[in-house]
């Protein structure tokens, strides 16, 4: 019967790629790969898996060209692959040796086993949601001949922004425009909404009196770069009634 629990699954899948899964158990999984979609992802997986970790940090080396004729020597001795080798051990010593370096092996995989699978059986993450952002509503374009430009300031959403034009505006070297809203009130000093953005848009924070930006009127100044330094207008260019 083909395995329907996630976590069987994923155990034998891994047991299987890591060639620890013998005997009747391996030929009987074998046949339920065929025959299972499910299994074949989950070893798909695990191969996928387990060769990103095995590999990881790994620097490739060229082995030394006496390597190739160590190894050579070894698995085709002189004399040809029948004859005996001087010093070879019985058959028996062979048969010990393959044992323990078979338990030796299946030790280490099913470490690895027991440090990967519940990384691998793990549920996903939920999807992140992403809420769709409000659409722009423009309240009024005010434009700059000097600077070959122009912005919309409106809301997005109950956000106030101020949004360059798309072209972008290009102020003076060393300077930057400052936005500002005028109450009309006579004393009352203006107040600043902040640098003018030169592309893009950038929200603003509005004082309580302009009740939306539909009272009073806005102003544009020209101002060294970063802002007007002393809090008031340098040098008023533009002013743009609501």
């Amino acid at each position: 019967m083909i395995p329907t629990r996630p976590e069987t699954r994923a155990l034998l899948a891994a047991e299987y790629v890591l060639g620890t899964l013998q005997g009747r158990a391996r030929t009987r999984f074998e046949r339920y790969l065929a025959e299972s979609d499910a299994l074949q992802r989950e070893v798909a997986v695990w191969e996928a898996h387990l060769h990103t970790v095995m590999t990881r940090d790994l620097e490739p080396v060229t082995p030394p060209d006496a390597l190739r004729a160590r190894v050579m020597a070894r698995v085709a001795p002189p004399g040809g692959a029948g004859a005996p080798a001087a010093g070879r051990p019985r058959s028996g010593a062979r048969r010990g040796r393959r044992r323990v370096w078979y338990a030796a092996a299946a030790a280490a995989a099913l470490a690895v086993l027991a440090l990967l699978l519940p990384v691998a059986v793990q549920q996903p993450d939920a999807p992140v949601v992403v809420e769709p952002q409000p659409e722009f509503q423009p309240l009024k374009r005010i434009e700059l001949a000097e600077a070959d430009g122009a912005w919309e300031v409106g809301v997005r959403g109950d956000q106030p922004i101020v949004a360059a034009a798309d072209d972008g505006v290009r102020p003076p070297a060393g300077k930057d425009y400052e936005l500002w809203w005028v109450s009309g009130v006579e004393g009352e000093a203006p107040v600043s909404l902040g640098v003018l953005p030169r592309t893009g848009e950038r929200t603003v924070s509005v004082p309580a009196e302009a009740a939306g930006l539909d009272t009073g009127a806005l102003a544009i100044s020209r101002e060294p770069e970063g802002g007007a330094p002393e809090g008031t207008p340098s040098e008023v260019i533009g002013v743009f009634p609501l």
